[in-house]
């Protein structure tokens, strides 16, 4: 196993479809917040 036996890994299948549902929201938002950000290239910081 890989990290050997410091630390425990037990991951079970109840733990991963949250963790799939929470990245998956965190890539959503990112991708909502990635197509509404404007562009501010060539602009001054007392235009935007």
């Amino acid at each position: 196993m890989i990290g050997g036996d410091t630390v425990k890994q037990n991951v079970t299948t109840d733990a991963v479809r949250p963790a799939f549902l929470f990245f998956a929201g965190c890539l959503a938002v990112g991708a909502v917040i990635y197509l509404a950000a404007k562009e501010t290239r060539g602009r001054a910081l007392e235009d935007i």
